[in-house]
């Protein structure tokens, strides 16, 4: 691990790059013997507080992984999970065996969902880390007039200038309602982020986790979880992942569709991250990034009404899933 500290990322084996990470690098490597997963994250002046938010996003982990959730936290390193290294910090997670529950070409499972719902009521009934407590669990507000400006980075997104400015409206309104509330959660739970091998099911990638609004957070899982593979959302997949979140918490207050409006605040909020990181490195990938980011604001503007009429149909058992397999 000296070696690691004083030489950085080029210290660890070259080792096979995997996929996924927007931001980071993420290998398989053999260490001492060990097969290991590697991540190297981006820190210093341009990431204020990402070491913080690592060391948060872990402890929640070991939280979860302690209740049965399925996490897999990083390994602890002279009692930390975070190795600062020369431009970003390291953390070192087991090899576990694999793959993202929903096949690229397949539209999703029911029982997928079910689970997952299952699973998120039970991380939003975790107790709140004492790390996590001065924490906010929103995006911040962008008034609609500063859009112009932010879009000059990228000329040919200037005409989405009053979708983000609607939004912003809308999300300012519903800011104090979707303050009132918070709880732990994952800040990406998303199929990708989950490994299957038989009946196991693991949750990574915890770099995000930390407080959130449940009906925010409800909101962007379902939507996830339940993505037809034409990029449209599949109502029985929405079903099950409610199904499987108020099965789990019966006494807890079930998702409001306000969290709709929370997650339209995630998306701004990453719209805005990627078009400043366009003026400051170019174009390739933040604009396409941005783009992802405003056709999921488009297509949630032409079926909100649609999706929010999903949240009051009544909720049915689903199948029989262990929420710790």
């Amino acid at each position: 691990m000296e070696r690691l500290a004083v030489g950085g990322w080029d210290a660890l084996p070259p080792g096979v790059r995997l996929a996924g990470g927007h931001l980071h690098d993420v290998r398989r490597i053999v260490f001492s013997g060990v097969v290991l997963i590697a991540k190297r994250v981006a820190c210093g002046p341009a990431w204020p507080g990402r070491v913080h938010r690592l060391e948060q996003g872990e402890e929640v982990a070991r939280l979860a992984a302690a209740e049965g959730l399925s996490a897999v936290p990083a390994y602890l390193v002279d009692r930390s999970p975070v190795i600062e290294v020369p431009g970003g910090a390291v953390l070192l997670f087991p090899d576990i065996p694999g793959e993202p529950p929903q096949a690229q070409s397949k539209g999703p499972d029911t029982a997928d969902c079910h689970w997952a719902g299952r699973t998120l009521a039970g991380l939003h009934r975790l107790p709140m880390p004492p790390a996590c407590a001065a924490e906010g669990a929103l995006w911040p507000v962008t008034p609609p007039d500063h859009w112009p400006a932010l879009l000059a980075a990228a000329p040919d997104l200037a005409g989405e200038a009053d979708l983000l400015a609607l939004w912003s409206r809308r999300y300012t309104e519903a800011h104090p309602r979707l303050s009132s509330t918070v709880a732990v959660g994952h800040g990406d739970f998303a199929p990708r982020n989950v490994l299957v091998s038989g009946a196991s099911r693991r949750i990574v990638d915890w770099e995000h986790a930390g407080p959130v609004e449940p009906s925010t957070e409800f909101a962007v899982v379902a939507l996830d979880w339940s993505r037809t593979p034409d990029g449209q959302v599949d109502a029985d997949a929405f079903a099950a992942v409610l199904d499987g979140y108020v099965a789990a918490a019966p006494g807890q207050e079930r998702p409001s569709p306000v969290g709709l409006v929370g997650r339209a605040g995630r998306l701004m909020a990453w719209t805005r991250f990627n078009l400043a990181q366009a003026a400051e490195h170019g174009p390739h990938p933040f604009l396409e990034r941005a783009q992802l980011a405003l056709a999921e604001l488009r297509l949630q503007l032409d079926n909100e009404t649609t999706w929010t009429d999903w949240y009051r149909v009544p909720t049915r058992p689903g199948p029989n899933v262990l929420i710790n397999q």
